[in-house]
């Protein structure tokens, strides 16, 4: 995973995440029939520009303790206001990118 052959983002040392969306896409482009479609998709595009901790919970496929510890640590781009997590779209793109280890390819 390191490598860079699958896409994925190290957000911590022990933990790296993998979208189904983007594995898909890698893996129609590497295969050895014609590709349908190689660009990478935006997997963040069906979330509004603010999100909340249970928008993360949906697209990060993890539990509520592990999204609301890696806010706390800053692992994601989050603030806390009037009790509630709140996570711009832009900010957290900016560092899932910081983390890939390979760069996004786009459309």
């Amino acid at each position: 995973m390191a490598d860079g052959r699958l896409p994925g983002y190290r957000l911590t040392i022990s933990s790296w995440l993998v979208f189904r969306d983007e594995l898909r896409a890698h893996l129609n482009a590497s295969s050895n029939r014609v590709p349908r479609d190689t660009s990478t998709p935006d997997v963040l595009a069906d979330f509004d520009e603010v999100l909340g901790y249970r928008d993360l919970m949906l697209l990060l496929g993890k539990s509520k303790p592990t999204v609301y510890a890696w806010l706390q640590a800053g692992t994601i781009p989050g603030y806390f206001l009037d009790g509630r997590w709140i996570i711009y779209r832009h900010e957290l793109r900016v560092a899932l990118d910081a983390v890939r280890n390979g760069p996004r390819e786009t459309s």
